[in-house]
């Protein structure tokens, strides 16, 4: 397929002008609350907080480490273009 969906991020992630964009991050990370709903959204950030405090499940540990890291690498794109 012509590797488009790399093409594509690398069209919008402008790294020719990159700059550091603390509203470009904080509306994307915003965003998500729409994409995945609310409840979602607040589940993930209730299992990440509830890890950071040492009180989660294995469950909740497993929705942290497949969930965050996606989210932090999109949300740090958005930050530098």
């Amino acid at each position: 397929h012509d590797a488009t969906t790399v093409r594509h991020t690398e069209d919008i992630a402008k790294w020719d002008q990159m700059k550091l964009d603390f509203a470009g991050a904080g509306e994307f990370f915003a965003a998500q609350f729409g994409v995945v709903g609310p409840i979602i959204f607040f589940a993930m950030l209730w299992a990440a907080w509830r890890m950071i405090r040492g009180r989660s499940s294995e469950t909740e540990k497993l929705l942290v480490w497949f969930s965050l890291p996606v989210v932090f690498l999109i949300t740090l794109q958005a930050f530098v273009a």
